[in-house]
């Protein structure tokens, strides 16, 4: 009676041998990194075109109802050279950093907010 559960793994071993053909499916995709190569001018390029589609960039730090914490954030956020600002909504006012014209830019301020114990989140303006 043991000896048909051991024919059933045998069977289960089966489908794992087409694993190394999905292995093969991943290199196609290893030359995509060549065309990030040329990044620098795409980036120009989209620099350009976003500052027409005023994608502009933020990162928010908080949405506040405290208006007067709130103007305490912006300080500490101006305090570290970055061009922080409040804008109102509602009953909120929220603090942001920005606007900067590419993610990059937004997400290094980010970093340097989280270094001086502020979290902030980058979005689109």
């Amino acid at each position: 009676g043991t000896q048909p559960p051991v024919a059933q793994p045998e069977s289960q071993a089966e489908p794992v041998k087409p694993a190394p053909q999905a292995d093969l499916k991943p290199e196609p995709a290893k030359p995509t990194p060549k065309p990030q190569s040329a990044r620098p001018v795409v980036s120009q390029a989209s620099e350009a075109r976003s500052a027409v589609a005023k994608d502009m960039f933020v990162v928010q730090l908080a949405a506040l109802s405290d208006a007067n914490k709130a103007q305490e954030l912006k300080a500490r956020a101006a305090r570290l050279g970055l061009p922080a600002f409040t804008d109102k909504v509602g009953n909120l006012t929220r603090v942001r950093v920005g606007p900067y014209t590419s993610r990059e830019a937004a997400v290094a301020a980010a970093v340097k907010l989280a270094e001086n114990k502020m979290s902030g989140q980058v979005l689109t303006k």
